[in-house]
């Protein structure tokens, strides 16, 4: 007759009591893993520096607009006839504010009918960007006050 097997190879190959799930991670995965973790970084690297000159101009643009709305609630409490708001360009006395700010206003008599006038007041800013200035426009009648 013939020889009797183990019982052990009659059962098949022998498995391991973990789970599928139990593995772990390959080295494989690994350096997928880091790889993309590392364009990620990358990636943040980057955008940072653009978010922080956002951020500055920003910040730029709101200190010459509240600098413009300044000073054109002084000149409507101004008298018609004030010399601040005689027809032609003003520049503001204290320019530069903060070393960097630029303020000046014109004033444009009868426009845009008699009795009135049209004041634009500009605040300017240093910038590498088109937009470094703020401007504000007011109508302002004789009898308004």
């Amino acid at each position: 007759m013939f020889p009797l097997a183990p019982k052990s190879l009659l059962r098949g190959p022998v498995r391991s009591r973990r789970s599928r799930n139990d593995r772990g991670f390959t080295l494989v995965e690994m350096m997928i893993a880091l790889v993309l973790f590392g364009v990620g970084l990358m990636a943040l690297a980057q955008a940072l520096p653009s978010g922080l000159s956002v951020r500055d101009r920003a910040r730029r643009m709101t200190v010459a607009t509240n600098l413009a709305q300044e000073e054109m609630e002084r000149l409507r409490g101004l008298p018609f006839a004030h010399a601040d708001l005689a027809g032609g360009t003003h520049t503001d006395p204290q320019s530069p504010i903060d070393g960097a700010y630029r303020r000046m206003w014109t004033v444009q008599d009868a426009t845009p009918a008699p009795n009135m006038k049209r004041v634009t007041v500009e605040v300017s800013f240093p910038t590498a960007g088109p937009d470094s200035m703020s401007t504000m426009t007011t109508q302002i009648s004789r009898g308004s006050r």
